[in-house]
Order: structure tokens, then C-alpha cells, then sequence
């Protein structure tokens, strides 16, 4: 069994053991990133192989397919876990291996972009209604656009509910991969056939349109040491776990979009009232949550991180023309949004 010394000390919840694992995984602090595993495992056993084959694919994906497509082998076959050695060392070695890898955020992003921008609706409204056939065919089709090829391989490989929520369709992930597997890199098609057997979050889809647009590149690509935002720690535990998934991020965040009096001026210049702390939420996020130690350098990545940025921040209602303004407001007030986290998590008696 893992040393858990973090676990017992901070009494981590599992929300922030999960935020831990991935910021940890992202930022290449294997000590860090084994806790979380450790604290992880304890609260949902074999139920962290979704978080982990989730954080393959968000974090890892384009950077090395190979590590993707052994996670969601093992993720998804527990005689085969149980075959090499079960699931504490197994968890340990991948989150050891995902910890090392290279990254490459880029399907999130896409997946954003084509969810969220209202310049992508036409595109949706024209597929929507087409068929799976037809949206094949587009997705498929190397002449169009990747932007377009992402929205036909959302619309193909998905099903929407009742409530509107989109849902992976393990059939047609299937059609869509025997469509596709000629034109991009093996493992990322293995990859996310497994993952939507899995019934994984669908932005696994995009790394489909993805490795199609990489496969054009023919050349080694190389990879970035990126420098990270200084985490600030109460004891072992870094103050970047506390994002908008985590209550006591919330908490702090919303606290910090009314206290802080560069980030509300800022706010009250651009942003309607009822919006400003799902801005600040999601500006916060991009500061310090998603930062990442090592980056698969490709001609798409920061175009596709800029449609993202801007997808998520339109989305929790932020202008355009102010945007830049919000984030970096908040990224110069980093410190004191570690201070009002800092504060809370010690009232809540979860740091010593």
C-alpha cells in the first residue's frame, strides 16, 4: 500500500484528491501526485481508473499515444490489472508514467471551442440534422477544416439526452474509428474506442480530428519546459488544488472576484454582476489550474489553446474585447487569492 502521509495529515476530500492528481500529473510532481493516487484509491477503488484514463486523454493525448492507449487498457480490463499485479502498483506505475509524459492539452481545448463559441453553432446546425453517414463523411474528409472535421466527429460519436447532455455512442465511436484509423497515428484510435466503451467524457472524441491534422506533420516534433506559476502551500498540500471543481476554491475565488480591488474594478467595468464570479472562476482556472511542465510544441497547440480560452470565458460570460484585461488582472493577484485560500482551507481545519 502507498505512504499516504499527506492523506492523514490534511484530510483530503476526494474532490480535492482528485484535483491534486491531475494539477500534480500536469505540473510533473510525481511525490505529489502518488498522495493524491494513494488518498484517491481509498475513496473510490477501482473507480479511479475513469479519473485516470480521463486525465490521459485531457493531458497527455497528441504527446504520446502510446501511454494513452495502455491507460485505457488498463482502465478498462481488470482481469488485466489483475493479471500484471492489481490495482495499487498499477496505479502507482501509471500515474509514475503520466507524471513523466510529455503533454498536450489540445482535445480540451477543441472540445471547448466547438461546444461553445457561437461561431461554431452554424456549423452544428448544418451537420446536425445530416445523418450519421453524411457527418462521417466529413469527419473523414482531410480537405475540410479541423474545426469543421471536430464538430462532425462530436455529432457522429454522440448522443444527446433528455437534458441536453451529450453522451458517447459506443457504435458509432466505432464507425467513426474504422472510418478514420487509416489517416492518423494507431494508438490514439485504439485509444478512444476503449475510452468509449468506457463511456468516458466525450472530448476524448477530438483527439480523432486531432491526430488526423498531426499526421500531416511529418517531422519529429519538439517539447517545451514551460515555466509554472509559483504554488503557495499549506504544509505539503499546494494552494492550487482549490479551483472552481473543489468547494473551498469556490469559495475563495468568489470571495476574491469581490475583495480584491484591481480584480472587481476590472469586473464592474466589463462584466454583468450576476456573471463576475463565474468569470473570475474560470480566469482563476486558466491562471493556475491548467499549467503544464512539459508541451508538445505543433502547429495548432497555442491557436487551439487561444479558442479554448476563449470558448470557457465566453461561456461563463466574459466579453470578448475584455478577456486579455481579466486574466491578467487575476493572474497579478495571484498571492492574495492564495491568501484568501490559505484562510479557508485552515478555518475548515483541513491544513495544519
Amino acid at each position: 500500500m502507498f505512504e499516504n502521509p499527506l492523506h492523514t495529515r490534511l484530510k483530503l476530500d476526494p474532490w480535492s484528491a482528485s484535483s491534486l492528481l491531475q494539477k500534480a500529473i500536469r505540473r510533473g510532481e510525481n511525490h505529489l501526485a502518488q498522495q493524491a493516487a494513494a488518498a484517491l484509491l481509498q475513496y473510490r477503488g477501482p473507480g479511479i481508473w475513469r479519473r485516470l484514463i480521463n486525465i490521459a486523454a485531457e493531458d497527455v493525448g497528441l504527446a504520446d499515444p502510446a501511454l494513452v492507449a495502455e491507460v485505457a487498457r488498463l482502465a478498462t480490463n481488470k482481469r488485466l490489472r489483475e493479471t500484471i499485479g492489481g490495482d495499487v502498483e498499477l496505479v502507482q506505475l501509471v500515474c509514475n508514467r503520466l507524471v513523466g509524459a510529455s503533454k498536450d492539452r489540445s482535445a480540451d481545448y477543441l472540445y471547448s471551442a466547438v461546444t461553445r463559441l457561437p461561431w461554431a453553432w452554424d456549423s452544428i446546425r448544418a451537420l446536425e440534422g445530416s445523418g450519421i453517414a453524411s457527418q462521417i463523411a466529413v469527419a473523414s474528409d482531410r480537405r475540410q477544416p479541423l474545426f469543421q472535421r471536430a464538430v462532425a466527429t462530436l455529432l457522429a460519436g454522440t448522443t444527446r439526452g433528455r437534458d441536453g447532455r451529450q453522451t458517447i455512442n459506443v457504435g458509432s465511436v466505432r464507425s467513426l474509428v474504422a472510418a478514420l484509423s487509416t489517416a492518423g497515428t494507431p494508438e490514439i484510435f485504439e485509444a478512444v474506442e476503449l475510452i468509449a466503451t468506457a463511456r468516458g467524457h466525450p472530448f476524448s472524441l477530438m483527439l480523432l480530428p486531432l491526430a488526423m491534422e498531426l499526421a500531416l506533420d511529418d517531422q519529429e516534433l519538439p517539447v517545451s519546459t514551460q515555466q509554472l506559476p509559483k504554488a503557495q502551500h499549506v504544509g505539503s498540500l499546494p494552494l492550487y488544488v482549490f479551483d472552481k471543481h473543489t468547494a473551498i476554491g469556490k469559495h475563495a475565488i468568489s470571495a476574491f472576484a469581490s475583495v480584491n480591488s484591481q480584480v472587481s474594478e476590472v469586473l464592474a467595468a466589463c462584466v454583468p454582476q450576476e456573471k463576475r464570479v463565474s468569470v473570475t472562476l474560470m480566469a482563476a482556472f486558466y491562471v493556475d489550474a491548467i499549467s503544464v511542465l512539459r508541451k508538445l510544441e505543433w502547429k495548432c497547440a497555442d491557436r487551439l489553446l487561444r479558442m479554448g480560452f476563449e470558448a470557457d470565458m465566453l461561456s461563463a460570460g466574459c466579453p470578448l474585447e475584455v478577456m486579455k484585461q481579466v486574466f491578467a488582472t487575476v493572474r497579478d493577484n495571484l498571492d492574495h487569492l492564495n491568501e484568501l485560500r490559505r484562510e479557508i482551507l485552515l478555518s475548515c481545519g483541513k491544513g495544519r
